[in-house]
């Protein structure tokens, strides 16, 4: 991660799907306080923060993420119900 100060980082998140390179806005405070085990919607309560930008934290934490433009497409599922 690296970032304009001490404090908030800019990081790269890749879409496993399309590949497109997303970045998102972290606060070091609160990652940390995540990676050391703090539930997810305590560090990043709603309203400030919105279900699509936790997405991206998990995303950022497991290593995995799909972007929402491709989210569709990769959950939808044929006409036999199959994903």
């Amino acid at each position: 991660m690296s970032g304009p100060n001490e404090t908030e980082y800019i990081t790269p998140l890749r879409c496993k799907a399309c590949q497109y390179t997303h970045y998102v806005t972290v606060d070091a405070r609160r990652w940390n306080w995540y990676q050391r085990g703090a539930n997810l919607a305590e560090v990043w309560p709603d309203p400030v923060y919105n279900s699509a930008y936790r997405e991206k934290i998990i995303g950022l934490r497991s290593g995995y993420h799909v972007c929402d433009m491709c989210w569709d497409e990769v959950t939808k599922f044929d006409d036999e119900g199959d994903a």
